[in-house]
């Protein structure tokens, strides 16, 4: 009978040892992974800061354009309308004129270069916000993970205390099981927090 419950402790230590081993590769991914969506978050973030900060950039050069070429429409209006009444020498008003409609013409270049700048960050922003929402997602998911792998943990404390009180029981120590293993039951109840193996 000694001999059976020896094997049979035997296996079971095996078993043990090579479930806590499994655990704790899954604990060290799960960790890994959990780093590697945090820092692609962070990334991320940053991305969508700066895409942000050049938006803001974008819309207030927007609002100048507009400002600017509302002033040079109105200008240009107040000219037309000296040309017509003759205040001054004709040649001289379509001087200014003609410098005015240039002036226009650069403006209405550059707001509609605004406009198109504006369009594509507005799809880049999208884009990472989408990126965001994705990281975050992933994150929450590698968290679930870890978490369901530090209960697995627990659980193998569980058992392995359970193993220690079997071998107390039948009056068998570790040492006596596995002379070439100096282990004994104590070693085994005092791993009952599965944060010596990884950490949150």
């Amino acid at each position: 009978m000694a001999e059976n419950e020896t094997g049979s402790v035997d296996s079971d230590r095996e078993a043990l040892l090579k479930e806590k081993q499994q655990v704790s590769d899954v604990l060290i991914q799960a960790r890994r992974a959990v780093q590697d969506n945090r820092d692609q978050l962070h990334r991320a973030e940053l991305d969508l800061q700066g895409v942000r900060a050049s938006l803001e950039s974008i819309q207030a050069g927007r609002v100048r354009l507009t400002t600017q070429h509302q002033q040079t429409a109105f200008r240009h209006q107040e000219l037309e309308h000296t040309l017509r009444v003759g205040v001054e020498p004709e040649q001289v008003l379509r001087q200014r004129l003609d410098e005015l409609l240039d002036s226009r013409i650069e403006v209405e270049t550059r707001l509609t270069a605004a406009r198109n700048d504006c369009a594509q960050f507005d799809e880049a922003l999208r884009d990472t916000q989408a990126l965001v929402s994705e990281c975050e997602q992933r994150v929450a998911v590698a968290r679930d993970a870890l978490q369901e792998q530090q209960l697995k943990a627990q659980e193998l404390d569980v058992r392995m205390d359970t193993f220690a009180s079997r071998s107390k029981r039948a009056n068998m120590s570790l040492r006596n099981c596995w002379p070439n293993y100096p282990m004994t039951p104590k070693n085994f109840s005092g791993r009952r927090n599965p944060s010596s193996w990884a950490k949150k």
